[in-house]
């Protein structure tokens, strides 16, 4: 573990989440304290799984965190085979809010998003942090204030805001759509990975923004009690975040 150190990480996160306190709230992140070496050591004997020295890093200096509310929750590891059938990987979090669970390889300790049976893999849990979390928590608080042109359509396309982005993206017939993310596939893999998160994430803040409006007219989409109410309809207009937080199971 001594090779890993992931306190500048930790810090860009905490600082990515406090800017985002003004429109998400303070109650869409927290962070729980570290994770003693005695717990992780006691952890390991107790389900016979060594915890990659990557994480091992992140949990001494967070046990558990919530950011941006579903954006991402990171945990301690939990083998739970009914959610994730692969029997090598254990869940350490769950990502942007629509079913994907991050886990660890036990044989080759490499991390691992997995949805529906498809897997993206990381090196270690330090590359996860850059090419994806902090990634996302810096597209999250992206306006279009800066967009040099609002009337062109591929400026859109390719903003760094993913609300900007997924409005063009939808704005295109069906056979179009397909035809971008064939280019974008072909051409720059990793930028399609990245622009389908992007407008996976922007899905969940659409559909309980949709929910809050429901809501307002009297119908929703489920039985939500009076407690779950209450946050929808006092979540920002813009993110529809806390909705989220109060419907979760």
């Amino acid at each position: 573990m001594e090779n890993y150190n992931l306190e500048e990480e930790f810090i860009r996160v905490q600082e990515l989440c406090y800017i985002a306190r003004e429109e998400y709230g303070s109650r869409a992140t927290y962070f729980d304290d570290g994770m003693s070496l005695e717990e992780m050591s006691e952890w390991e004997k107790s389900h016979r799984i060594k915890i990659p020295d990557s994480y091992k890093a992140w949990l001494r200096l967070v046990k558990q965190c919530m950011l941006l509310f579903d954006l991402a929750v990171l945990t301690v590891p939990a083998v739970n085979h009914d959610i994730v059938p692969d029997e090598d990987l254990v869940i350490v979090g769950r990502l942007i809010g629509d079913g994907e669970y991050l886990c660890f390889s036990k044989l080759t300790h490499e991390f691992i998003r997995y949805r529906d049976g498809v897997q993206r893999i990381y090196i270690d849990f330090k590359e996860f942090l850059w090419e994806t979390l902090i990634r996302l928590l810096e597209a999250s608080l992206v306006g279009d204030e800066d967009l040099e042109d609002k009337d062109n359509l591929l400026l859109q396309l390719d903003s760094k805001s993913i609300l900007v982005k997924t409005r063009a993206f939808n704005s295109l017939k069906v056979e179009e759509r397909r035809r971008y993310l064939d280019i974008l596939r072909a051409a720059m893999p990793k930028k399609y990975d990245d622009y389908i998160d992007d407008i996976r994430r922007q899905a969940i803040l659409d559909y309980w923004q949709h929910e809050r409006e429901l809501i307002g007219m009297g119908h929703c989409t489920r039985e939500w009690n009076p407690d779950q109410i209450e946050h929808i309809l006092n979540i920002s207009m813009e993110t529809g975040m806390y909705v989220k937080q109060a419907g979760r199971p």
